[in-house]
């Protein structure tokens, strides 16, 4: 009996405290973990939806505002719940974008819809990319969407409404700069190290070479270039919700607006490297955005009396303009700034061109160039006439092409926005500038 009891205090000594190893279960639910700490997603892009799935997106997108029930990181569209309004389409400069995404932090921050399925994927794969032509959005002319305007048997589930639509083509694929370690029995006989791994297309839409037709003056996508790529979503309100009262440190000249008490005013950025600081006079008042805008993060604006109102831009450009608002819907502006790089190269060549018509032109003894006399041997004594003559030739080429370039890009205006306002036709507003009409065309001043 003595011994079992020195036995049993033995193995008591040499057991670890489970109490204190023990560690609580680890929640790995989507919604919980990782979509519920992160703030909602309200510009998700959705290149990972199924080809189903995006064509009930897009045909629903055609007959009015689109309900869906957004939660964590999974979205539900709505068939059967119709939300008041209409989507307007605004044409952009084309763009190109490339996201990167390395980590699930990236994942979860640029496509939380499918981040929980795509875990795996980017595991295995190291990284998930996706290649994006941007060609224009379409917006719905309704600022707040409530929940008893919606009408539908769904209408019970929706939480948020599909406030505008970025639109273009894509090609979303992993495995982008991945290697993989390769076994000598992988390779073969004498083989190993390292061999680049194969990108593997996730899903696509849209024709990348269909976009290049896109201007700004489209009224729709071209065809195969209308691929729905992010979402911009807002919640449901009951009714217009009281702002919150100015911080102290927010000037009396610059109120916080008041929701519900005049119309709204939404500014965007369609260019990512550009940043502005916007502010709004309006019935003697001055709104102001809380913070520059930019590409991610657009100002919005409400409560603005309505009529008419004046923008000021300051930042990356600085330009006046006056805008409507109007209390039945969203004034839409798109603050627009073209750099000067394109005259910068024109110049470049121009100069470079220039160079060549001058040194072929004074290249020689005395000065020679393009003179060719002949000795009384009959023979040539410009011996660099064939090299001037080809400079010359080639110089002033390049600069005939260049110069028209350069003139157009410098007196053609660069800043400007793009207005939509309810009931009015879209006006595209330019700093007053020299417009160059070309060579057919007479050059004329365009405000």
């Amino acid at each position: 009996m003595r011994r079992s009891v020195l036995v049993l205090l033995g193995l008591a000594a040499c057991t670890p405290n489970l109490a204190a190893t023990a560690k609580a279960p680890e929640l790995d639910r989507p919604g919980e973990t990782k979509c519920g700490v992160k703030k909602s997603q309200s510009e998700p892009l959705v290149v990972e939806w199924p080809s189903a799935a995006r064509a009930k997106l897009e045909a629903l997108s055609r007959t009015g505002v689109v309900a869906v029930r957004y939660q964590g990181c999974e979205m539900e569209v709505l068939a059967s719940c119709n939300a008041p309004g209409k989507y307007g389409y605004t044409a952009i400069t084309p763009k190109h974008d490339h996201v990167a995404i390395k980590n699930e932090d990236d994942l979860y921050a640029t496509i939380p819809l499918g981040a929980a399925h795509l875990e795996g994927k980017l595991e295995s794969a190291g990284e998930l990319d996706v290649d994006m032509a941007i060609v224009g959005r379409y917006a719905s002319d309704r600022a707040v969407v409530r929940a008893d305007e919606l009408q539908g048997p769904d209408c019970s589930k929706a939480t948020h409404v599909v406030s505008a639509l970025e639109v273009g083509a894509f090609d979303f694929f992993a495995g982008a700069g991945t290697a993989v370690g390769a076994s000598a029995g992988a390779m073969g006989a004498g083989g190993g190290g390292n061999a680049k791994a194969s990108k593997e297309l996730l899903n696509s839409d849209g024709r990348m070479n269909g976009c290049d037709s896109a201007t700004t003056s489209d009224g729709k996508p071209p065809d195969g270039c209308g691929a729905i790529l992010r979402l911009e979503v807002v919640p449901l309100g009951e009714a217009k919700p009281t702002a919150p009262a100015a911080p102290p440190s927010v000037a009396k000249d610059q109120p916080a607006a008041t929701v519900g008490a005049g119309g709204d005013v939404e500014l965007t950025v369609p260019d990512k490297e550009y940043t502005f600081d916007i502010s709004v006079d309006a019935g003697g008042k001055t709104f102001k955005c809380s913070e520059p805008a930019t590409y991610y993060k657009p100002c919005h604006l409400q409560g603005l009396p309505e009529g008419k109102a004046h923008v000021k831009v300051g930042g990356t450009s600085s330009f006046e303009r006056d805008i409507p608002v109007s209390a039945d819907g969203r004034t839409s502006v798109q603050v627009v700034h073209r750099g000067v790089s394109y005259e910068i190269v024109m110049g470049s060549v121009l100069a470079v061109s220039a160079g060549l018509v001058v040194f072929g032109l004074t290249n020689g003894p005395n000065g020679q160039g393009l003179s060719e006399t002949t000795g009384t041997d009959g023979q040539s004594n410009n011996g660099n006439f064939v090299l001037n003559l080809t400079l010359v030739t080639i110089g002033g080429t390049f600069a005939l092409l260049a110069l028209p370039g350069m003139l157009g890009g410098i007196f053609s205006a660069h800043d400007g926005m793009v207005i939509e306002s309810p009931g009015k036709t879209m006006e595209i507003a330019s700093k007053p500038a020299l417009q160059w009409g070309g060579l057919a065309a007479p050059t004329t001043w365009h405000f």
